[in-house]
């Protein structure tokens, strides 16, 4: 009897410490003087997915465990760094305002022009097309053929949707597609999209230009990602249905191009059944703003 009760205490220390160690899920918040920050990026090397806090700096972590350290980065605020010390309760996490002063900042002329590295079909001749929806987001690999600096990115694209707003956020990652491995820090922005063409009028195209805050150098035969995510204005009400469509190369199968689809990018839970990546028949037109 009394070795019974001695390997009964000793399962139950066992369970006690694997309960300790088991991966849990959390909440959290991501603030800054009162006012929630929203679109902060949050990761961890632990984590499989990073994520980022929606419109509302709500956010939530998979698979965390109790010590883990997760970082939290937005423009404008300083990073932060944050040890999980309890994952039984939603986390708060508050960012400090980025100080800039006046008399450090050195402004350099920078020159730069936009520049076509592809061909793309005429408006009117789309007969294929890239889909670009909430919370999807379009990547192509691109292998640079010259030695490149540039500051900004375009795409083209037409109206589908029937909204006249689109918040739409820049990519550009080296080696792997991952928030750690960003060329830019790149933050939403709102574009006024104009109004949806129809019938013989729905030939007309329209340029969604970012201008990145940093220049990016890319040596001959170096390759990086570029893309652009479709964010949703309300993750709880994300409508796939409204979207916009983005030109493809006009060459097919280019070697310089590999392009894919990807849904809720980092963000698994609002993934659902969507697969995490497509790859697409066609790729992804881009412009660059060529430093020179």
């Amino acid at each position: 009897m009394v070795a019974i009760n001695k390997y009964f205490y000793l399962l139950l220390i066992v369970l006690f410490h694997l309960k300790g160690f088991s991966q849990q899920n959390i909440k959290g918040i991501v603030i800054s003087e009162n006012e929630r920050v929203p679109y902060a990026l949050i990761y961890s090397k632990s984590l499989e997915r990073p994520v980022y806090s929606d419109s509302l700096g709500n956010f939530e972590l998979k698979n965390i465990q109790v010590n883990d350290s997760v970082t939290i980065k937005s423009i404008g605020y300083e990073e932060q760094s944050v040890k999980i010390t309890n994952v039984n309760t939603p986390v708060k996490i508050e960012l400090k305002k980025a100080d800039i002063l006046l008399d450090e900042i050195v402004i350099n002329v920078v020159y730069s022009v936009w520049e076509k590295l592809f061909k793309k079909p005429k408006p009117h001749l789309w007969f294929s097309h890239i889909p670009a929806m909430e919370g999807f987001s379009t990547i192509t690999k691109y292998k640079a053929t010259n030695d490149i600096k540039f500051n900004g990115i375009c795409f083209i694209a037409k109206n589908e949707g029937k909204y006249l707003t689109k918040r739409l956020r820049p990519l550009v990652f080296k080696k792997t597609i991952e928030p750690i491995s960003s060329l830019i820090e790149s933050q939403v922005e709102v574009f006024n999209i104009p109004k949806n063409n129809t019938g013989k009028a729905n030939n007309k195209d329209y340029r969604i230009e970012f201008v990145l805050n940093n220049i990016i150098e890319l040596k001959k035969g170096e390759e990086i990602y570029i893309g652009i995510e479709f964010v949703p204005n309300d993750l709880s009400n994300i409508n796939v249905n409204d979207n916009i469509m983005l030109a493809t190369v006009k060459e097919i199968n280019n070697p310089n191009l590999e392009t894919k689809l990807y849904s809720f990018l980092f963000n698994d839970v609002l993934r659902g059944n969507y697969k995490k990546e497509v790859p697409l028949n066609e790729d992804l037109y881009f412009e660059l703003k060529v430093v020179k």
